[in-house]
């Protein structure tokens, strides 16, 4: 069986639930009709035609937070930008730091590292922030799941499945008292896939995994936190696995694919996911590393042979584009509505916006490079040439077009 087949294969047995399900909201139900669900996201033939893809194709404006630079703020690598309409949270490895949202300034780190009853054991960077209520997640000396809000309470406190059979990691929250989770299939014999369960831990459904992989080293285990990712759009949870080019709805009920990502003779063959990462191999396949949501778009990032291409989907006009940036190794949207440094997005808001953010090296960097565009900057923007390179991040929010 070729790999596009092996792939595909759950996907022509959910077809059937799907086609029957009514969309989400009135545009999507038009969408339906004209029989442009589930999406299919053309990547590999995007990637043959890839080209400079502007802001401004589908954005309108954009705004920059600097945070604050100090021995108390300074963040962490790797950090994850979340925003809210007070608050910026930025979540790192052991750090979770809150800045103002108007001016950057800092206002305090949220809970701390420790071993102390009030602080936590592990952040979840990897983990989409909670933005229906506001909190990022931690996990504490008991290990159970917490969610932190802005004043450092709990507003939530999850106890994940413990048996081997429905461990997971990743996950998000379907309703009040029901979260789905990722269970890897970390030594080729896992036969479920999805968990989903209570907020005490009581497994309640479980989604089998309808695909077989090899291991040559039994014995071994091969596990990685961000192979499974959720997102949340429109009141719908969103799921995406590495080495599967279907993207899923998941509900209580039933699982409904939301879109194919064609990535023909370069897509990851399941069977081998355990020797690809292994040995590295995945940088010869297309993978597919974020995957995001909004009203009118499906935005993902691409990688491959040590490339990455920030991409999206447009629904209506059934359109997949690939930035390509001449001499780039990380190929982002071009920025023509300030005509400053490129965007690459991170996640998608519910209010319709991206955000992503420049570190300190590459804005010195750009301002070398580019004296004549420097120069033309206005002065919210040329400020950011005294910047030092250890300085906080610059967080850039994108508006999106109506």
């Amino acid at each position: 069986m070729s790999t596009l087949k092996t792939t595909l294969l759950p996907v022509c047995i959910l077809l059937i639930t799907f086609l029957t399900a009514c969309g989400s909201g009135e545009s999507e139900k038009s969408l339906q009709r004209e029989n442009k669900l589930p999406f299919l996201i053309q990547v590999e033939e995007a990637r043959d035609n890839k080209e400079a893809v502007f802001l401004s194709d589908f954005a309108s404006n954009i705004e920059y937070i600097q945070p604050e630079t100090s021995e108390k703020s300074l963040i962490g690598r790797n950090a994850h930008f979340y925003i809210t309409s007070d608050y910026v949270f930025s979540t790192a490895f052991r750090q979770i730091i809150l800045f103002n949202r108007i001016d950057g300034s800092f206002i305090r780190e949220i809970s701390q590292y420790g071993q102390g009853p009030d602080e936590y054991r592990n952040t979840y960077p990897y983990l989409h922030f909670n933005e229906a209520h506001q909190f990022t997640y931690v996990k504490n000396y008991s290990n159970k799941v917490v969610g932190l809000n802005a004043s450092g309470g709990t507003d939530l406190e999850l106890q994940l499945p413990m048996d081997d059979r429905t461990l997971v990691s990743s996950f998000a929250q379907l309703e009040p008292d029901l979260f789905v989770g990722f269970h890897s299939n970390f030594d080729c014999n896992q036969d479920i896939k999805l968990v989903l369960f209570k907020q005490n831990g009581e497994v309640v459904k479980t989604y089998k995994n309808h695909l077989t992989c090899v291991n040559d080293n039994p014995g071994s285990i091969s596990f990685d936190f961000t192979e499974g990712t959720f997102y949340n759009w429109n009141k719908g949870v969103f799921f995406k696995e590495n080495y599967n080019d279907t993207l899923f709805q998941v509900n209580q009920d039933s699982l409904r694919v939301r879109a194919i990502f064609n990535t023909g003779e370069h897509s990851m063959p399941y069977e081998d996911k355990k020797t690809i990462v292994e040995n590295g191999s995945w940088k010869t396949y297309f993978s597919i590393s974020y995957v995001d949501e909004t009203a009118d778009y499906i935005f993902f990032t691409m990688g491959f042979r040590g490339e990455s291409h920030s991409g999206y989907y447009d629904k209506a006009r059934n359109i997949t584009k690939l930035a390509d940036l001449k001499g780039s190794k990380d190929n982002r949207f071009s920025n023509d509505l300030d005509d400053f440094l490129s965007f690459k997005p991170l996640y998608a808001t519910e209010s319709n916006k991206l955000v992503g953010y420049l570190e300190a090296p590459e804005v010195l960097e750009w301002f070398e490079d580019n004296p004549e565009k420097a120069a033309k900057l206005p002065p919210h923007l040329k400020q950011f040439e005294n910047m030092q390179e250890d300085d906080n991040p610059i967080i850039m929010i994108v508006t999106l077009k109506d």
